[in-house]
This record gives C-alpha cells, sequence and structure tokens, in this order.
C-alpha cells in the first residue's frame, strides 16, 4: 500500500494579511470590510509568562474562511469590460 500526497490542508481561520491573500486583495481592503461591519472579526488573547514573571496579553485578530467564502459569494464582482 503507497501512501497518499495530500495537498496543503486549508486554513479555517485567517489573519488580515491571509484574509487578503486569500481573496487576492490588499490587507487595507479587508480592514474596511471589517470596518463597515461586512465582515466578522474573531478574537483570541493569549496570556503569555514572560521570563520577569509579568503576564502579557497578546491579541490577535482573525477571520474565518467561511465567512469570507461567504461574502465573496453575495457579492459578485461587477460586468468587466
Amino acid at each position: 500500500m503507497t501512501a497518499k500526497v495530500l495537498g496543503p490542508v486549508p486554513r479555517e481561520w485567517l489573519n488580515i494579511t491571509e484574509a487578503a491573500q486569500y481573496v487576492r486583495s490588499r490587507p487595507e481592503n479587508i480592514r474596511e470590510l471589517i470596518n463597515l461591519g461586512l465582515i466578522d472579526t474573531y478574537e483570541t488573547v493569549v496570556n503569555s509568562l514572560h521570563p520577569e514573571n509579568h503576564v502579557a496579553r497578546t491579541r490577535r485578530v482573525l477571520i474565518a474562511r467561511t465567512d469570507l467564502d461567504a461574502y465573496m459569494r453575495s457579492n459578485p464582482a461587477r460586468e468587466v469590460r
């Protein structure tokens, strides 16, 4: 039996830069869609302990790939001439 080689597994959660690459756009355009409330974002907060024994909070804004797909399907491109 031979092993099958799988292609890259699509990521479910994307940061703003990855979301822009996914829809072949710029991060500024994704931020504008977020600010207009057209794409939902999700936030993770990670507490990490630094060597100085204090806790640092890291905030990450993430976008669900399925939300981007839904937005793109509901907003088809205008006619291109």
